[in-house]
């Protein structure tokens, strides 16, 4: 059976399969994608003819772009420029009064913190002034409650002796009273003596 060669179509499929695996494109390669078949002079003259017309089609010259589509290129251009920069514009300003709002509330808040500082610090030194002024009132008042105590142990002193010169009268004056029933019993029985000697 005559042998049948291989198509132009084929050794394009084969180039196209190994160039979107990423794999080099040789006669080798080419020929094992074709499933080994195909003679390796047939594979390299047309590799050799592939290659340069792949190298031809990269030196041509791109064509220069009509004054039309450059002029209309260069409108399109113009009016996107001028859009971004609207909005570019527009975004400095919303920006621009955002960062003033900010600074605005920044500087009240920095203000009631000042406020509350030197409200704090009254408060503080207020209560500082009531805590040396109680200070001051306990001291005192240990010092009465001292000199109190002081005081009552005098007058508890003074006391136990008066109560020890009470109870040393209350003895003279039971011994008083036992001596005055004694000569009482005694002027008794001189009365009628007396009064006889009067009479």
């Amino acid at each position: 059976m005559p042998r049948t060669g291989i198509t132009q179509n084929q050794l394009l499929d084969a180039i196209a399969a190994l160039e979107a695996r990423g794999e080099s494109v040789t006669k080798i390669t080419v020929r094992k994608e074709l499933g080994d078949t195909g003679s390796f002079g047939t594979i390299s003259a047309f590799l050799a003819q592939w290659r340069s017309n792949a190298k031809a089609a990269q030196q041509i010259p791109a064509a220069p772009i009509p004054d039309p589509v450059q002029a209309m290129f260069a409108s399109a251009w113009a009016t996107a420029r001028a859009e971004a920069q609207a909005e570019v514009s527009g975004e400095r300003e919303a920006l621009a009064a955002s960062k003033a709002s900010f600074q605005a509330e920044l500087a009240a808040v920095v203000s009631e913190n000042k406020e509350a500082e030197r409200a704090l610090e009254d408060e503080i030194e207020e209560r500082n002034r009531k805590l040396i002024e109680f200070a001051d009132r306990y001291a005192a008042t240990q010092r009465r409650i001292e000199d109190l105590a002081e005081r009552v142990g005098f007058l508890t002193a003074q006391l136990e002796t008066q109560n020890a010169r009470e109870k040393a009268l209350e003895h003279q004056v039971g011994v008083l009273e036992a001596e005055n029933r004694v000569l009482g019993a005694g002027k008794t029985e001189m009365v009628p003596k007396i009064d006889a000697y009067r009479g």
